[in-house]
């Protein structure tokens, strides 16, 4: 079934799969406190989810409907693999946000804090404004793209990037 937080109200889950597989309706705070695994369930509304206590989840579900924030302390993980996950949502990252893209997307959420941006996946992440603001950049694996790009992959517009702070590139 669906489970609405009110606003004002909280929600506390130590497991990833503690509220089922049906939407969650977040005008209040959902604590994601310690729990690892997947969240299968899809978000809406407006609240806040805070990931806390080495929290390690990974989003599957469709979430565009979402314009609240994922909160993101130290210590735990968010992971999403479609940028519909994340809907409209303000990521506020002091731990580790990763973007594990298997095609492209175009990453129009705001995503601030002391944390870690991990890029990951075969895919490509396009950043085209000032959204992305962290202390490390992590690039593991595909293509961080900073600025546009036209279909067919051919750039046709200049674009500039500030890379401030720390920027790691690996290749498997």
């Amino acid at each position: 079934g669906a489970t609405h937080i009110d606003v004002d109200a909280s929600a506390r889950l130590t497991a990833s799969q503690g509220l089922g597989q049906g939407i969650i309706t977040n005008e209040g705070r959902l604590n994601i406190d310690s729990a690892k695994g997947t969240l299968l369930n899809s978000l809406k509304g407006g609240g806040d989810a805070l990931l806390t206590n080495g929290a390690d989840i990974t989003l599957v579900g469709d979430s565009s409907g979402y314009s609240g924030s994922f909160t993101i302390d130290a210590g735990t993980i968010l992971t999403a693999t479609e940028v519909s996950q994340l809907g409209s949502a303000v990521i506020n990252n002091v731990g580790t946000f990763v973007a594990d893209a298997t095609g492209l997307w175009t990453l129009d959420n705001t995503i601030s804090g002391s944390g870690t941006f991990v890029k990951r996946g075969s895919g490509t992440v396009q950043v085209d404004g000032d959204n992305l603001s962290v202390s490390l950049t992590n690039i593991e694996n595909g293509l961080l793209l900073i600025g546009g790009a036209p279909a067919g992959s051919i750039l046709n517009r200049a674009a500039s990037a500030n890379l401030l702070g720390d920027v790691i590139i690996r290749k498997d």
